[in-house]
């Protein structure tokens, strides 16, 4: 017959495995990024970020969600992994959902000031979305928001920068004017002219 403590035990690694289970199942993350071409100067450049998760995991269009970067740091002097560095790296919003897909479009990118960091200061295929983040523009978070607005769900371009215009090139002072400079006079050499 099982003591008290096996049956505590084996209804502690039950109760863990149940729980720990369904929250690793399914990562939410950014699997693709596409990008329109545009024809013109003037016509804006689209960059769509897809997600693997959907309606099912509580994603709405108009939300906007912190995109996380996980970093493996290695420790030489202890030779160990301490652990992984979560870094955010900027803010995904929402413009499509379906069950289980939707897509989104950069927000905004976090400054590095204060924070670690990155290879790669922009959001990457592999990046993980951090949904307790998730809010719908005015500071609200996403159980106290109201239905999004026409305004909160409208698309955010990113523009193309105009053509950046060369500056002038720097002219030495020592070469800008052919006035002799004063002690530095030499001797014209003549040359020999031969027939």
């Amino acid at each position: 017959m099982p003591s008290v403590w096996q049956i505590l035990s084996w209804i502690l690694a039950l109760v863990t495995v149940i729980t720990v289970a369904p929250a690793r199942a399914q990562e939410v993350t950014v699997f693709d990024v596409r990008k329109n071409l545009p024809m013109s100067d003037d016509e804006p450049v689209y960059r769509d970020f897809y997600i693997n998760a959907g309606s099912n995991a509580g994603i709405k269009s108009g939300m906007i969600i912190t995109v996380i970067r996980k970093r493996a740091l290695y420790d030489p002097y202890q030779n160990n992994n301490p652990s992984d560095l979560s870094v955010p790296v900027g803010e995904l919003k929402v413009i499509h959902v379906q069950k289980d897909m939707s897509v989104a479009r950069l927000h905004r990118t976090f400054d590095r000031d204060n924070m670690p960091i990155l290879e790669f200061n922009f959001i990457l295929v592999g990046d993980r979305l951090d949904l307790g983040t998730a809010h719908f523009g005015g500071g609200e978070k996403s159980e106290k928001a109201k239905a999004p607005t026409k305004s909160a769900a409208a698309e955010t371009p990113i523009m193309v920068p105009k053509k950046p215009q060369l500056a002038k090139p720097f002219e030495s002072m020592e070469f800008a004017s052919s006035k002799p400079v004063p002690g530095d006079e030499q001797a014209p050499v003549e040359m020999p002219v031969q027939n």
